[in-house]
């Protein structure tokens, strides 16, 4: 505790105040921790919906094409929704073959990996003779103890594993049905909610709302567009150097590097591992698998730290530490979706935080370059 100070009018003592910076940051603190838990055990509800409402934004520009003839918005947003879940089938079954036929190659594989592990080990750490142990005196033989010939029950592993794999169908159909019809009633909403906001609030006051919603639109429909962009390039390219290298499944392993890379920064150097370790495992010259995991790794580098810092940094303008923040934080809380979402929930705390000037400077804090663009603030912030 702070020592008491004099006060000049009577000699009485009054306590120090406590720092309100310090308070203030041990309530931040506080009510990170309350957040994480309630983001937790709210995911079942809240994770679909973010997913609707990120399949929302990126639905905007087919569901206003599909509009354009005789449907209305439920039936537009259906239909939006049947091409982008039919292209996903579509690629799913292409892909299909390519994962049961690397079934297969899994135990070959794995063999061939211990044998290499072991010829490394033997290398770097050739084993010792065996000290000589001296030979035991002849005792006199007794009948053993009669043990239990009876095998312990085995665990039921096809049980358990059809569990685990039912159990977690169930919940994935159960959050993409939700999150189907979060997208079909924001659909028949969106064109009602300027009226509210007029309604509820002062003309001025649902001005800078609708601003708030315009920007955080624009801004994560323009990082979702640029990052599938970038996707798709270090896709096609990481599947060009595995054909080159005649690495099989190189279709498999540019979907996965496609994928991965939604989780920024992280997800991209996980997608190099599977294919690096398949070439060790199959060629029998091992300098092959040591130029595809170089011509593999320089073009991640060309890719990921190059064009899309450039370019998506310029667009995102956020902090790369306090991106692999929100990427811990989230992953921890959510699992990879949490992971995937990280950069566009960023994305809206940071445009929210720069239209009012009381939470300007926070947002000045998560961007990279010392202040906020000029599009993520509304020329009405209060």
């Amino acid at each position: 505790m702070n020592p008491p100070l004099p006060s000049p009018a009577d000699g009485s003592f009054v306590a120090r105040p406590w720092p309100s910076r310090v308070g203030t940051v041990c309530l931040v603190l506080l009510a990170l921790v309350a957040v994480g838990f309630a983001l937790a055990y709210l995911g079942p509800i809240v994770l679909p919906l973010l997913i609707a409402i990120l399949l929302f934004i990126v639905l905007i520009p087919l569901v206003s094409a599909a509009r354009r003839w005789p449907f209305v918005a439920w039936v537009a947003a259906l239909i939006s929704l049947a091409l982008l879940s039919g292209g996903i089938l579509l690629l799913s079954q292409v892909v299909y073959a390519d994962v049961k036929a690397l079934e297969t190659e899994i135990p070959n594989a794995r063999e061939r990996l211990e044998g290499l592990v072991q010829t490394y080990l033997r290398y770097v750490s050739p084993p010792a003779s065996p000290p000589v142990q001296p030979v035991p005196p002849p005792t006199e033989t007794t009948n053993p103890p009669p043990t239990d010939t009876a095998s312990p029950p085995l665990d039921d592993t096809t049980a358990v594993a059809a569990r685990f794999v039912f159990g977690n169908a169930v919940t994935f159909v159960d959050g993409a049905l939700l999150a189907v019809f979060f997208v079909i009633f924001m659909f028949l909403e969106a064109g009602q909610l300027p009226d509210r906001a007029r309604q509820a609030f002062s003309s001025e006051q649902a001005d800078h709302v609708l601003s708030i919603g315009r920007d955080i639109v624009r801004n994560v429909r323009r990082y979702l567009a640029a990052k599938t962009w970038v996707n798709l390039g270090l896709a096609v390219a990481t599947g060009a150097i595995c054909a080159a290298f005649g690495v099989r499944f190189w279709l498999l392993w540019g979907l996965l590097m496609f994928l991965a890379n939604y989780i920024t920064y992280i997800g991209s150097i996980g997608a190099l591992i599977p294919p690096i370790v398949l070439a060790l495992t199959t060629f029998a010259n091992p300098l092959v698998a040591v130029g595809l995991a170089a011509a593999l790794v320089i073009n991640r580098l060309v890719w990921i730290d190059f064009i899309e810092i450039r370019y998506l940094g310029a667009k995102l303008n956020l902090s790369p530490l306090v991106v692999l923040v929100a990427i811990s934080f989230f992953g921890f809380v959510w699992g990879a979706a949490g992971m995937v979402l990280a950069v566009p929930l960023l994305t809206v705390v940071k445009i929210t935080l720069a239209h009012f000037d009381r939470t300007r400077p926070a947002a000045i804090l998560l961007s990279e370059e010392g202040q906020a663009p000029r599009d993520e603030v509304s020329p009405s912030a209060t």
